[in-house]
């Protein structure tokens, strides 16, 4: 009798192991199938406009990341990421971890700026950049040139404060920062007149677009490894782009979801 129940028992835990491991197998799966398809998502790193040295308190030495741009790289199917400078600085080897960037809009150039646009270009990932991020394209762009011409000694960082102040800061524009208010989109925007099959034309399928416009000042000539491709109606740049790869645009995609395949670029 004691060994019939040992037996039964047995067989029981048995049973139930079955059960465990069945159950295991199925979470092992499910996780699996998971992981996977985050990996198949694009990880787009979001350089954020930086606030340092301002003040005494360190604290207030802060990377500023904007809800929207986030939500554009969500609504495309994307992982957005931010990328965290040290001092203003940022390293290769914590840019290897993205599929794309994103360089934000801003009010000061920083060193990390040059730094991604430069990886960029060295790695054929694709960049997009948005208003301060267009500007850092056409900079890194003049300073590559400058380099090249003057035969530069010293870092990319150290060619762009000397070619700076040879040329000065960008001009000013006027008409171009328009406040920007929740449900009141519409009211920040201008016409932007594109060439015909350039990147940007191809991405948003028209000639023209309507965007929000945020921004007191322009770029001037760009280097011409940098194709204009968007003007608007007062001649301002507001479209650059290097190849198929990197696109740089002075007016703000990101306020609704009416120029979302302009970010499609980060996923090509």
């Amino acid at each position: 009798m004691h060994k019939l129940q040992t037996i039964g028992t047995i067989d029981n835990l048995q049973k139930v192991n079955y059960s465990v491991i069945k159950r295991i197998d199925r979470e092992v799966c499910e996780r699996s199938d998971k992981i996977n398809m985050v990996k198949s998502k694009k990880l787009i790193g979001i350089a954020a406009p930086a606030t340092m040295y301002e003040e005494e308190n360190p604290r207030k030495d802060v990377y500023n990341f904007g809800n929207n741009y986030g939500k554009r790289i969500y609504d495309c199917g994307g992982i957005p990421l931010g990328i965290l400078p040290s001092d203003g600085w940022v390293e290769d080897t914590v840019l290897d971890q993205f599929d794309g960037f994103l360089i934000c809009g801003g009010h000061k150039f920083w060193p990390y700026h040059l730094q991604i646009v430069d990886y960029a270009v060295r790695t054929g990932k694709p960049l997009l950049g948005i208003c301060l991020g267009m500007q850092s394209i056409y900079w890194y762009f003049r300073v590559k040139d400058y380099i090249e011409e003057t035969e530069f000694k010293g870092s990319l960082w150290e060619a762009f404060q000397s070619l700076r102040a040879k040329v000065g800061k960008m001009d000013s524009v006027e008409g171009h920062q328009m406040e920007h208010i929740r449900g009141l989109e519409e009211d920040t925007k201008h016409e932007v007149e594109l060439v015909p099959g350039s990147l940007i034309q191809r991405l948003v399928g028209t000639d023209t677009l309507r965007a929000g416009s945020f921004h007191r000042f322009k770029i001037g000539e760009p280097s011409s490894k940098n194709a204009v491709t968007g003007k608007a109606p007062d001649g301002t740049i507001e479209v650059i782009e290097y190849g198929e790869q990197i696109l740089g645009v002075q007016f703000h995609p990101e306020i609704d979801q009416t120029l979302l395949s302009i970010f499609s670029i980060l996923f090509q």
